[in-house]
C-alpha cells in the first residue's frame, strides 16, 4: 500500500502509548482509589474526570494488536520468524517482569500463591485456581502473553485473507461468549479472563492488515477512520439509556469494549494519517513520548507505588478515612506515589531496560542473527 501510512519508525504511536498509560495512572491514582461519594465540589470533578482512565488498557490491546500484527506480517517469511520474534518478546518483557514480581514478594503486596501463577503469565485467571487477584495491572500482561502463544503461528500459516477471517470471527465471536456468560451470572469475569477481552487484540491485528495490504488511498482511509468513530460515538449515545457504558446489564456486557475499540481504532488510524503528513508534529508530542517510551515500566510499577503510600501514610489524620476527600489529600498522593512512578520507570527505562532492548538486535539481527539465519536455510536446503 504505497501511501506512506505504515513506516518503518511511526513515532506518533509513542503518543498513543503516553495517553495510554496517563488514562491508566490518572485513573488508578484518583476514581479507583477514592469514594466518589463522599467528594464534592473540585474534589469530585477531578475523581469522575478521571473514571474513564480504565480504557487505557483497552487502548494498550488495540495498539499491542495492531503492532504485533504488523511485525509478524512484516517477517513471517524471514527462516528465524518464530525465534526473532519470541527473543525479542522475552528481552522486552521479562526483565522488568520479573523484576516487579521479586518487589511485589519483598514487600508482600502479593502471595505466593499469585506471584507462582503470575511467572506463568495466569495472572488474570488466579481465580480460577482459588487465589484473587493481588495486583491488577498483571492480568493484562496475561492476556497480552496468550495473544502471543498462538498468533503468530496463525499469521506464519495463513494467508492475508486467512488473517483477516480468523481476527473478525474473534471480533464476532468474543461478544457473543460476553453476552452468555452474563446471561449466566458473570460480571467481574468479562474484565479479565482473556477469552473475554481478546478482541481489541482482533481489531488492531484486522487494522494492520487492511492498511499494509488493501490498495485503498489516503483518502479512502481517512473516509473508514471517520465512519468508524461516527458509529462508535452514536451507538454509545444511542445505547448510552439501555446500559451501553456499564457492564452491569447486557447491553454493556457484550458490546461495551467492542463499541469502545472501534472507536480507538479510529482514532489510531486518525493519528497515523497526520503522523504521516506534513502536520505531524501535532501528533507527535515530546511529553507524550516520554510516557510513551516508559509506558511499560510505569504501567508495571504504579499500582505498586500507590499501594506503599497508602500503607505509610494512610494512619496519618490527613489521609485518614471515613471523612470527606480532601483535594489537598488526593493531590498529594497523586504527586507523591504517581511521581516516584514515573521516576522509577524512567530509570527503568534507562538503566535497566535499555540492556535488554539493545540485546534484541544483536541476538536477532546482529552476528548471531544472520548465522541462525544461514544454518536454518542450510538445513532447509
Amino acid at each position: 500500500m504505497d501511501n506512506n501510512i505504515i513506516r518503518k519508525k511511526m513515532p506518533e504511536l509513542d503518543s498513543i502509548r503516553g495517553i495510554a498509560v496517563l488514562m491508566v495512572l490518572l485513573y488508578h491514582g484518583l476514581f479507583w482509589s477514592f469514594p466518589v461519594e463522599r467528594a464534592s465540589g473540585i474534589t469530585r470533578a477531578l475523581l469522575l474526570l478521571s473514571q474513564p482512565g480504565w480504557l487505557g488498557v483497552q487502548l494498550f490491546f488495540v495498539l499491542s494488536g495492531f503492532l504485533i500484527t504488523g511485525i509478524l506480517l512484516d517477517t513471517r517469511h524471514r527462516v528465524d520468524y518464530y525465534r526473532r520474534f519470541y527473543i525479542r518478546r522475552v528481552l522486552r518483557i521479562l526483565p522488568a517482569y520479573i523484576a516487579l514480581l521479586l518487589l511485589l514478594a519483598t514487600t508482600g503486596i502479593a502471595g505466593t500463591p499469585f506471584l507462582a501463577l503470575s511467572t506463568v503469565f495466569l495472572a488474570n485467571v488466579t481465580t480460577l485456581f482459588g487465589v484473587p487477584l493481588q495486583y491488577g495491572p498483571l492480568w493484562s500482561l496475561a492476556v497480552e502473553e496468550h495473544f502471543y502463544i498462538g498468533w503468530p503461528a496463525l499469521v506464519r500459516n495463513l494467508s492475508d485473507k486467512g488473517v483477516l477471517i480468523t481476527a473478525l470471527f474473534i471480533c464476532i465471536i468474543v461478544p457473543v461468549l460476553r453476552a452468555v456468560a452474563f446471561q449466566h451470572g458473570m460480571v467481574e469475569q468479562l474484565y479479565y479472563y482473556t477469552w473475554f477481552t481478546v478482541d481489541g487484540l482482533a481489531m488492531g491485528a484486522i487494522t494492520a492488515v487492511l492498511l499494509r495490504y488493501t490498495a485503498v488511498t489516503r483518502r479512502t482511509v481517512a473516509w473508514g477512520a471517520g465512519v468508524l468513530i461516527l458509529l462508535s460515538t452514536a451507538a454509545v449515545i444511542i445505547g448510552y439509556n439501555h446500559g451501553i457504558m456499564t457492564r452491569t446489564r447486557l447491553l454493556g456486557a457484550s458490546l461495551q469494549c467492542t463499541v469502545l475499540c472501534m472507536l480507538f481504532i479510529g482514532l489510531l488510524v486518525v493519528t497515523l494519517l497526520v503522523g504521516s503528513s506534513p502536520f505531524s508534529k501535532l501528533v507527535c508530542r515530546p511529553v507524550l513520548k516520554f510516557f510513551g517510551d516508559i509506558s511499560y515500566g510505569l504501567y508495571l510499577v504504579h499500582m505498586l507505588a500507590f499501594r506503599l503510600f497508602d500503607r505509610y501514610f494512610d494512619g496519618m489524620p490527613f489521609f485518614a478515612d471515613g471523612g470527606p476527600v480532601r483535594l489537598e489529600a488526593v493531590l498529594i498522593r497523586l504527586a507523591v506515589a504517581g511521581g516516584a512512578a514515573v521516576a522509577v520507570a524512567a530509570l527503568s527505562r534507562r538503566y535497566f531496560e535499555e540492556y535488554f532492548l539493545k540485546l534484541k538486535t544483536v541476538w536477532t539481527d546482529g552476528r548471531v542473527g544472520k548465522e541462525v539465519g544461514r544454518k536454518a536455510v542450510k538445513e532447509i536446503a
